[in-house]
């Protein structure tokens, strides 16, 4: 059995007396970063985004805004949205349109299946609502999995899953206005209830003030058709109730996502078969469906999976998705332009990486001519890099070779848009280049190229990984070592001095840096000595 041995030169005997503090106090506290998939526009030029991290212990939401200047408006660390016991998680975003942002979670504090709640900050960084949040679901059962969009007024409507009526999965919902009125607050309003799972929900502004709303509905057997409704401010239906049919086929149609058009028109695109699975779309009026027949994305014969919609400015539509004509194994990201018509811009798709390479994860951004910004993983685990090009309207690469926003070296993961060049264009990522999950965030400049050095800037620090055997070392009346195997990279030992309750070294020093510590196979463990002098 391997054994690692760490001599500590002790400067005295050990004493008896203790710290006189009422409170501990985090020597290494872990700050794993859950989530942080939303990003909103703030002001011109700025983006926020927001995440939960475990900085004080159990899980809670923070938010960043960020200029073109790099400056983090929200200071260092960024907005505190939550500090509130039990788990916050999954947070969801969107813009009031005057700098701020509605954010809302997944609680875990008053019920371990989740309860949602929501809070406003403003364009300072400042909360709106009660500090502990307020309740839009908190009923028996579970509620997860939030959707918002704008209701172009300064409010939002929010959906979720809803497992109050037992084993099946509902849609509920609420609209929020500006001034924090709230229809059916603490409960919500159901927009579908009916026998099977409703699931796979999105949602999107659709004129007038109102919202469209598409999932996969299992209410006819375990053969998914796609549903959909129109909400005004008041939650009232557009459509008859618990939703209308949009595609009900004889193959699963699964994974519908939705957009805005313009006037009362919306887009919904979905994955229709499984073996043979194609992506269609269709337009929605406040009249119903608006073409005969869904429309094909691409008349590519190969399998297409995982849609995902973004509108323009103008209200023409990208649609990307995992197309296998290429690579019958991984596939590759492919995008299509949809015009206001509903007629299809860029022939069978246009291919977002053409290096033979696995690429995965793409994220996108319309642009003001046009055109559009994607951004993509590329590697192979735990090699993976962040890259980014710009289709122009046309169809065609803008960059003759995608750039990385980041290849460094190890794990870079998740990236997401938002903004666009000519007003500010941002892509937030994560880095486990450290071991640890960091939050970066980088520009892109009207030339396609990244603003800022070293991958961009770090928003946010991890530290991630267990602490095992922990052992003190008293050196004198408030004077001691503390040393401990940390995991937030590989196993290494750390260590800090606290004196006058002072923590010397936050987070720890490292103070080993070979590879001979602990094992799970034989069970060793470090075994540390004093020496006194």
């Amino acid at each position: 059995m391997k054994k690692v041995f760490i001599a500590i030169n002790l400067i005295s005997h050990l004493s008896a007396t203790g710290f006189d503090t009422e409170d501990g106090a985090p020597i290494r506290q872990g700050v794993h970063i859950e989530w942080y998939r939303t990003i909103v526009p703030g002001y011109q030029g700025e983006a926020i985004f927001v995440w939960s991290d475990t900085r004080y212990g159990m899980r809670n939401i923070f938010a960043h805004k960020i200029n073109q200047d790099g400056e983090m408006v929200w200071g260092e660390t960024g907005a505190v949205i939550t500090d509130l016991p039990g788990r916050q998680e999954d947070p969801v975003a969107i813009t009031d349109g005057n700098g701020g942002a509605f954010i809302a979670w997944v609680d875990y504090r008053f019920d371990a299946q989740g309860d949602i709640f929501i809070q406003h900050v403003d364009t300072n960084g400042d909360i709106l609502l009660d500090p502990n949040g307020v309740a839009l679901a908190q009923v028996e059962g579970k509620q997860i999995t939030i959707n918002m969009c704008t209701d172009s007024l300064g409010g939002v409507f929010v959906t979720w899953q809803d497992k109050r009526g037992g084993i099946d999965d509902d849609i509920y919902g609420t609209h929020v206005a500006a001034n924090h009125d709230i229809i059916s607050q603490g409960t919500g309003v159901p927009i579908v209830v009916e026998g099977g799972n409703q699931n796979a929900k999105s949602i999107e502004y659709a004129g007038n003030n109102e919202a469209f709303i598409a999932w996969a509905d299992f209410r006819q057997g375990a053969n998914a058709d796609i549903y959909g409704q129109r909400l005004n401010v008041d939650m009232a239906n557009n459509f008859e109730e618990n939703g209308f049919q949009i595609a009900a086929t004889d193959e699963q149609e699964l994974k519908p996502r939705a957009t805005y058009v313009n006037n009362e028109t919306s887009f919904v695109a979905w994955k229709q078969g499984d073996e043979n699975s194609k992506v269609l779309y269709q337009f929605v009026d406040a009249s119903g469906l608006v073409f005969s027949d869904p429309k094909s994305i691409s008349d590519n014969t190969a399998l297409e999976t995982a849609p995902r919609v973004k509108r323009s400015s103008i209200g023409e539509v990208f649609v990307n998705w995992k197309d296998l004509r290429d690579d019958p194994i991984n596939g590759d990201q492919y995008i299509q332009k949809i015009d206001v018509n509903g007629d299809r811009q860029w022939g069978d798709g246009i291919r977002v990486d053409p290096a033979e390479d696995v690429d995965f994860s793409a994220r996108f951004s319309a642009g003001n001519a046009g055109d559009v910004n994607v951004a993509w993983e590329r590697g192979t685990f735990p090699e993976i890099d962040i890259m980014f090009q710009n289709i122009n309207s046309d169809g065609n690469y803008s960059l003759a070779e995608p750039i990385a926003i980041s290849n460094a070296l190890g794990y870079q993961f998740a990236p997401i848009l938002s903004g666009n060049a000519e007003v500010g264009l941002y892509a937030v990522y994560g880095d486990q280049s450290s071991g640890s999950i960091d939050l970066k965030v980088q520009s892109i400049s009207t030339g396609y190229q990244p603003v800022w050095s070293d991958f961009g800037l770090t928003a946010m620090i991890g530290l991630d990984g267990d602490v095992n055997y922990t052992t003190p070392f008293r050196i004198a009346d408030q004077d001691l070592y503390l040393i401990w195997e940390d995991n937030r990279a590989a196993k290494k030992l750390f260590g800090t001095q606290i004196t006058d309750t002072e923590i010397q070294f936050d987070g720890g020093k490292q103070i080993t840096y070979g590879d001979n510590s602990s094992s799970e196979t034989d069970f060793s463990t470090p075994i540390l000595t004093r020496t006194e002098t």
